[in-house]
């Protein structure tokens, strides 16, 4: 069953204004008394304002300017810099170093008997100091 009101038989021009300015206006309230919604909104006004700025500002030139700083990075990377590790912190471990983490796990069965190897080739004494010096190492900077 439906119904069809013509609102104009109640209400007038004025009046259908004001109910829509109060509506908006509730909800608008009732929003910005959410923290979590007023801070969404304040960031997402702040990442347009930014945005706007960076074109603004750099026209044509961002491009080049980004790629040039890509490249930079990309020439000065370390295992530092490329492998990220899970973190207390709430970082998870980034592509490259679960992909590290597959690779090796993958080959370990290759990996293993040639790490033996070399260990059965290093001599007990030598065997001995590096194991000291990786604890003093360890201490070192823990302290």
């Amino acid at each position: 069953m439906n119904f069809d009101i013509e609102v104009y038989d109640y209400f007038d021009q004025d009046e259908i204004k004001k109910i829509i300015k109060d509506c908006i206006e509730s909800t608008t309230i009732q929003k910005l008394n959410n923290e979590k919604e007023l801070e969404r909104i304040i960031t997402n006004a702040a990442y347009e304002f930014v945005w706007k700025m960076v074109d603004d500002t750099w026209d044509n030139e961002l491009e080049t300017i980004l790629k040039n700083k890509v490249i930079d990075i990309l020439d000065r990377m370390s295992e530092f810099s490329v492998f990220k590790t899970k973190s207390p912190w709430g970082r998870e471990e980034n592509i490259a170093t679960k992909y590290l983490n597959q690779v090796v796990a993958e080959e370990l069965p290759n990996i293993k008997p040639k790490i033996i190897a070399e260990v059965h080739k290093i001599g007990k004494k030598d065997l001995q100091q590096a194991l000291k010096d990786a604890i003093l190492e360890k201490l070192q900077k823990s302290i």
